[in-house]
């Protein structure tokens, strides 16, 4: 059974294999422990909780986030959504192809039609070194762009998330950019670069989505920045300064603000366009997730990223 199934059979008593996401020991107001866990596969996350009376003091210790898992609970509605009731969890034996199969992904046909429209982007781009580098790029880490997600969660957490939004963001970069008559060459370099720091960010071999140790002590913006300046100096590519400078500035720039972890804010048009672009694509993907994960029916879903309601009827 998967997760997906689940949410549709409360009170039902069910097993399921999944990959353990994440278990904690807390103490309720009758002061006995219990076990919070989340366990997910493919098709989605599921919260449980695990009473004292099935477990002892110390049992979590043995089990680990990524580690796969099998459950048995009883399904409950908990505040209008589905959880866990869970009476015993025991660790299964899997080979590293077969825990990838428990991260969500995009289907083959996604990903070719993403993939085509990115190679349609490219062929947009004038200035021949600046196509050199990107098609240089899209072509040396093709793998990783195509697969990698683009966040652990918020947004695009699933495998080929990375190439969805990139696809998403290039696309509304070219829209807004033929509004204003911009540079196109920038925007479509922009759209396509600007997350590629996250295929050193993230990391998902062990059945879930992880940040890299560089992708917390550097973040995706200064990696991409630093990967960038390394490959175009490999790769002998003769960007003019001007444009160098510009393209750094976007992929520098593209969290719009400072509180939002860029180094620099945006001090051109087609660096703000980007921003914006990239914004657009997180908040639309972040809602549809809040939607898929926590709808229920009710008209307004609680975000904790923004704090506030959501309208979703």
């Amino acid at each position: 059974m998967k997760v997906e199934d689940i949410k549709k059979n409360i009170n039902e008593k069910v097993e399921l294999i999944c990959v353990l996401k994440k278990i904690s020991k807390n103490k309720g107001s009758n002061c006995k422990n219990y076990l919070s866990i989340n366990v997910g596969d493919a098709t989605g996350e599921i919260n449980g909780t695990m009473f004292s009376d099935y477990f002892n003091d110390g049992d979590e210790k043995n089990f680990k986030s990524g580690m796969a898992v099998k459950i048995f609970a009883q399904v409950r509605d908990y505040k209008g959504s589905a959880n866990l009731n869970i009476t015993g969890i025991e660790e299964i034996e899997m080979t590293q192809e077969q825990l990838l199969e428990f991260i969500p992904s995009i289907s083959n046909e996604e990903k070719a039609m993403y993939i085509e429209e990115l190679n349609e982007f490219i062929g947009l781009i004038k200035d021949a070194e600046l196509s050199k580098l990107i098609s240089g790029v899209v072509t040396d880490y093709n793998e990783k762009i195509t697969v990698y997600p683009s966040a652990k969660g918020h947004h695009h957490n699933y495998l080929g998330g990375l190439l969805e939004h990139t696809v998403a963001v290039t696309r509304n970069c070219i829209t807004l950019g033929k509004n204003y008559d911009l540079d196109t060459d920038l925007l479509v370099a922009g759209g396509i670069l600007h997350d590629i720091g996250k295929i050193f960010e993230y990391d998902y071999k062990k059945g879930e989505i992880e940040r890299t140790e560089s992708g917390v002590l550097l973040h995706h913006i200064s990696l991409g920045l630093m990967f960038l300046s390394s490959y175009i100096t490999k790769n002998e590519i003769k960007l003019s300064n001007l444009m160098k400078t510009k393209l750094f500035h976007m992929i520098i720039s593209h969290h719009g603000k400072n509180e939002y972890q860029t180094p620099v804010e945006p001090k051109f048009i087609e660096a703000f366009i980007l921003s914006q672009a990239d914004m657009i694509d997180f908040m639309c993907n972040h809602n549809k997730m809040l939607i898929k994960e926590k709808g229920n029916g009710e008209p307004f879903i609680w975000d904790n990223l923004c704090k506030d309601w959501v309208y979703i009827k």
